[in-house]
């Protein structure tokens, strides 16, 4: 019987880290790095699904798809930013 040695699952899925970027919108803010948003959720996703259809993988409810960002390796986790259904924006 044939065996597989190492994590292949690491080359299967795709850590995906869900942050929350409303108040980049509701006070009309630059962008900041990925890590110093709040996370919403994080989720190990099919490497086959995350590059095809991303947005409606990890729908959460009350919030927007908005942007991600991927890894260029297997190590780091994707981001993706989603925005609350519900903001009101505030001039600054």
């Amino acid at each position: 019987m044939a065996t597989l040695d190492g994590d292949l699952w690491r080359f299967n899925f795709v850590n995906v880290v869900l942050v929350d970027v409303s108040d980049d919108y509701r006070y009309l803010l630059d962008p900041l790095p990925s890590e110093c948003y709040p996370v919403i959720a994080q989720k190990l996703v099919p490497t086959v699904l995350a590059t095809r259809s991303l947005p409606t993988v990890v729908a959460e409810e009350g919030f927007l798809y908005d942007w991600h960002e991927t890894s260029p390796n297997h190590t780091e986790p994707w981001y993706v930013g989603m925005v609350r259904t519900d903001i009101e924006v505030k001039s600054v």
